[in-house]
């Protein structure tokens, strides 16, 4: 009976660091390529904060600069002009992770997105607020119960009163869980 019982205590003790790591906060640092179809291609990036309710669901909020002073295309005369374009905002998403085996999973992401437009051009600057639906999908490789290396996409459909802009991003992201 001692046996049997130390055993049961060996084997809870042994499994409560992996099931711990299944549940819990995590930090993502990201960077990629923004395309939107006014503005050329421009670099962006974001911190995320998440928390992971259940070994495939969680819920994260962040911040996301998809452009910073990105050349804006001018659409009467087909090229570039001396007018640039920032958007930036914050966004909350609930993901799903998916375990295709030990170590990779596909993901995805579905939220709301708020984000601002500045528009700079020669004569002053312009500004709108944008929000809408963020869906976005992935793929995940764990590089150890701590870190992991995420590819990903994310569309936002965002609109206001005067229009609406659909930026698509295609990011390299890091996490780190804690």
């Amino acid at each position: 009976m001692k046996k049997i019982l130390l055993a049961i205590a060996l084997s809870s003790w042994i499994a409560s660091p992996v099931l711990a790591s299944d549940i819990g906060g995590y930090v993502t640092g990201m960077f990629g390529m923004n395309s939107e179809q006014n503005l050329n291609t421009a670099m962006s990036y974001g911190v995320l904060a998440g928390y992971k309710f259940q070994p495939a669901i969680s819920a994260e909020v962040g911040y996301v600069t998809l452009a910073n002073n990105a050349n804006l295309i001018i659409a009467q005369q087909g090229a570039v002009g001396s007018t640039s374009a920032s958007i930036s905002g914050y966004e909350i998403a609930g993901v799903y992770d998916y375990p295709l085996a030990n170590q990779i999973s596909i993901f995805g992401r579905a939220g709301y997105a708020k984000m601002n437009i500045i528009v700079n051009g020669n004569g002053g600057s312009t500004s709108a607020a944008e929000s809408g639906l963020l869906l976005g999908a992935g793929v995940k490789y764990m590089l150890s119960n701590s870190y992991s290396v995420q590819a990903g996409l994310n569309s936002y459909y965002l609109s206001n009163n005067s229009g609406s802009d659909n930026p698509i991003n295609l990011y390299l992201s890091g996490t780190y869980n804690f």
